[in-house]
């Protein structure tokens, strides 16, 4: 397991004051993370310590020219974008881009 899956899902669970949600039995390391308000999802990591992020889709095609980002294969591909939990991209990095998912499900 990647350090940054563990640090990234405790950042978001501080931040947004949400638990992650383990809705499937055939992805039962698969962690949710809602909007408490709406209920609409904003981030989901992975088993394969992967992220993915709702996002501006006028923004996705900058990003995926960039290295750690990728066409996120478990959601919408138009909304939706992945970056491996790998330490490639700084916490930081990453939390500007939850906030950004975040700011999406409101």
């Amino acid at each position: 397991m990647f350090p940054q899956t563990n640090r990234i899902a405790k950042h978001i669970s501080n931040i947004y004051h949400v638990v992650p949600e383990f809705p499937w039995t055939n992805y039962p390391y698969d962690a949710l993370f809602r909007n408490l308000n709406t209920k609409k999802w904003y981030a989901l990591i992975t088993e394969e310590e992967a992220i993915h992020l709702k996002y501006h889709p006028h923004d996705i095609q900058q990003l995926l020219n960039k290295p750690g980002y990728y066409p996120s294969y478990r959601m919408n591909e138009k909304y939706w974008i992945s970056i491996l939990l790998d330490d490639t991209l700084a916490d930081e990095e990453m939390l500007k881009h939850i906030e950004i998912s975040y700011s999406l499900s409101l």
